[in-house]
């Protein structure tokens, strides 16, 4: 279990940079700088390339305002992007990875920016201002490739701090723990995403806050989720075989 508690600390470490990078912008600039793009971009967009350029593992990053600002680097195969939103439209350009500033042609994007805002909503409207999720990338990558841990803190009330990482990470360092041969599987608490399919013939059928249910092998198991500690296994028979089955939560903010 240990290993698998040193694979969670590799996602909650993104808290704290996401945090220190709100702090900045929220130093930066006021709240009614938010209505004015071409502020964003010259203040803003500094702060996220020295960010981007000097965290480990991210993959994306962005400032996202509930209206108009909009501003992200993310990467596109080993070249970095930009993508931002002005004149009711959202472009991407590429950029210099040595400066962070944007050269070429600006093409239109069909980036779907009412979802990132509803995001942006989540982390505003939650006690703390922080909001975390697994959502798909901004690169064109398969469905599977383009998965990201993404954490966001808000910035002003007005916009909101986002930081994403690949999920191909994490997960290759979860499939790798060594279970003796046990089976791990880790999905999104909605499950909707299957993040590691470990345990063949199987699926979460519900989860509400405290418990799990899962199906495995066609045997409906329920499990109380113990916040982050193994509580008592349930147990299964698959064949003429009894398994335990533990569950916990992983807790991403």
């Amino acid at each position: 279990m240990s290993q698998i508690e040193q694979a969670t600390k590799l996602l909650q470490q993104f808290n704290s940079p996401a945090m220190h990078l709100a702090s900045m912008i929220h130093s930066s600039l006021n709240a009614t700088n938010f209505s004015q793009p071409d502020v964003v971009q010259a203040k803003v967009a500094p702060l996220l390339f020295l960010a981007f350029a000097t965290l480990p593992y991210i993959s994306q990053i962005a400032c996202v305002g509930l209206d108009d600002p909009f501003f992200s680097y993310y990467y596109e195969g080993n070249k970095i992007s930009a993508m931002y939103y002005m004149g009711h439209t959202v472009y991407k350009q590429p950029v210099d990875s040595n400066t962070g500033k944007l050269y070429g042609n600006a093409k239109k994007s069909s980036f779907p920016i009412v979802a990132i805002r509803r995001w942006a909503r989540d982390a505003l409207r939650s006690s703390n201002q922080q909001h975390a999720l697994v959502g798909r990338g901004w690169n064109n990558s398969s469905e599977d490739e383009a998965l990201m841990f993404i954490t966001m803190v808000g910035v002003h009330r007005k916009a909101a701090v986002l930081l994403g990482i690949s999920a191909e990470s994490p997960m290759h360092f979860f499939a790798s723990i060594d279970l003796h041969g046990g089976k791990l599987q880790l999905a999104t608490r909605d499950g909707n995403r299957l993040l590691l399919e470990g345990i063949p013939e199987s699926q979460i059928a519900t989860m509400n806050s405290n418990s799990i249910s899962v199906v495995v092998a066609g045997n409906n198991v329920a499990c109380i989720l113990g916040g982050g500690m193994l509580t008592a296994p349930s147990v299964v028979t698959i064949g003429q075989q009894e398994y335990n089955v533990y569950c916990s939560s992983v807790e991403v903010v």
